[in-house]
């Protein structure tokens, strides 16, 4: 039995709410629990009795003038959540915290990715949620698991996004005239989980095709997907 190792980003400043995600195009994925974090479903679905799962938290520990950092509280929420759900399964799970400033310069990135890869393990399966938190996470969650799979023998089992809809309350769509000032409610029972592992595997098949010209190249890719 292979070890899950799950990268999860935290947010900062907006609680994460409870919703039904509902998957996109991959019905294994179904859970029919309320979750705050869209991965929470996926591993319900997927983890085992007696599997070792590893949960990998990047946490932003600056707190900003203008924002509160409730980091460290939603990673509360997390283990809590997963640990509930794990209830029912009995799998080994352990959690390790990555910590950096909230700050985008190259010194961050550098550290937050080599804390990354140390977490990596030979032959686990890789998991990872990018619903919440900075964008530059993004790349450099690519760039781990890229990692993984090259030098530790890892298998990328699972990308997903979590989306929750606003419904705009239409008592206040006339009276203003501004969307962004209008007020709006969650949709909790109608959250989309989407898979998005395919897009990671975009650029390895750039980076592998082989086109004698641009045109080729383009032509190549459409016929793939067609």
């Amino acid at each position: 039995m292979l070890m899950k190792i799950v990268f999860v980003v935290i947010p900062m400043s907006q609680e994460p709410s409870a919703a039904y995600y509902r998957p996109k195009d991959n019905p294994e994925l179904s859970y029919k629990g309320k979750v705050r974090f869209s991965i929470n479903s996926v591993l319900a679905c997927k983890m085992q009795k007696d599997e070792e799962v590893k949960i990998v938290r990047f946490i932003n520990t600056y707190k900003t003038k203008n924002e509160k950092n409730n980091s460290l509280e939603y990673a509360r929420m997390y283990e809590e959540e997963l640990n509930s759900i794990n209830k029912k399964i009995g799998a080994k799970i352990s959690y390790s915290d990555i910590l950096e400033d909230f700050d985008e310069t190259r010194s961050v990135h550098k550290k937050r990715f080599v804390q990354a890869i140390k977490q990596l393990e030979k032959n686990s399966e890789l998991y990872a949620e990018i619903t919440f938190g900075q964008k530059t996470m993004v790349p450099l969650i690519f760039s781990t698991l890229t990692f993984g799979e090259k030098f530790f023998n890892s298998d990328i089992q699972y990308i997903v996004y979590g989306q929750i809809k606003f419904i705009p309350n239409p008592k206040f769509v006339d009276a203003i005239t501004t969307p962004s000032e209008r007020p709006v409610k969650k949709d909790l029972n109608h959250a989309v989980l989407y898979d998005i592992t395919t897009l990671f595997y975009l650029n390895n098949m750039a980076i592998a095709m082989d086109a004698p010209d641009e045109k080729s190249a383009v032509a190549l890719v459409e016929r793939f997907f067609s």
